[in-house]
C-alpha cells in the first residue's frame, strides 16, 4: 500500500481554467486507490475550502487542511487539530492591522476577515474581542512574493517558538 497527498490550488485544481478539475486527474485517482493505495489533499485551505469544488467527483481518504492544523479521515472526521491560542492571535492580528495588511483566519469552520478588507470572504470580525472560537490559521495578504517572503521571517523572528509563518504565493499563513 502506498499513501499520496497531493496539493491543492495548482496542482489538482485550477481555479481560472473552464474546467477546473481535469477528468484524467480524476479517473488517476481513482485507480491508485482502486490499487489499494490511499489518496488524500494536503492544503493551506480548510476542508470546507476544497469540498465544494470537488462535486462529489473525488474522494479522498484523509484531508491535511489548514497548512497542517487540521487532520481528517475519509468521512470527515477530525482526528487532529492544532489551534493558535487567543493571546497569539490577537497578537498575530493586531500585527497585520497596524502595518496594513489584509487578514483573514479560519475559526470554527468559517472564512472570517477583520474587517471588511477583502473581496470574497463574507464573514466580517470588527473587534478582536469578537474572535471567539478556535482558530486554525491567519493568513496576510503580503501583494508580493517578495514582500511576503519578508513578512514570514519577520513574523517568524517576532513569534519564534509559537507559530510558523510560511510564504504561500504573495500570502504568508
Amino acid at each position: 500500500m502506498k499513501a499520496l497527498a497531493s496539493d491543492f490550488d495548482g496542482t489538482f485544481y485550477f481555479m481560472k481554467k473552464n474546467d477546473p478539475i481535469k477528468k484524467c486527474d480524476i479517473e488517476a485517482v481513482k485507480e491508485f486507490q482502486d490499487q489499494g493505495n490511499l489518496f488524500g489533499f494536503c492544503t493551506g485551505r480548510p476542508l470546507y475550502g476544497i469540498l465544494d469544488y470537488l462535486n462529489n467527483e473525488t474522494s479522498a481518504d484523509f484531508y491535511i487542511t489548514n497548512n497542517g492544523a487540521t487532520i481528517f479521515d475519509k468521512d470527515f472526521n477530525l482526528i487532529f487539530e492544532k489551534t493558535i491560542p487567543k493571546d497569539i492571535t490577537d497578537a498575530l492580528i493586531s500585527y497585520g492591522v497596524e502595518h496594513n495588511y489584509e487578514v483573514d483566519f479560519h475559526m470554527d469552520g468559517k472564512f472570517i476577515a477583520y474587517k471588511e478588507t477583502t473581496t470574497f470572504i463574507t464573514d466580517f470580525v470588527y473587534s478582536l474581542d469578537e474572535i471567539q472560537g478556535k482558530v486554525h490559521s491567519i493568513t496576510y495578504n503580503a501583494l508580493t512574493e517578495e514582500n511576503a517572503d519578508a513578512l514570514a521571517s519577520h513574523v517568524n523572528h517576532l513569534f519564534h517558538g509559537k507559530v510558523n509563518a510560511f510564504r504561500n504565493k504573495e500570502f504568508v499563513d
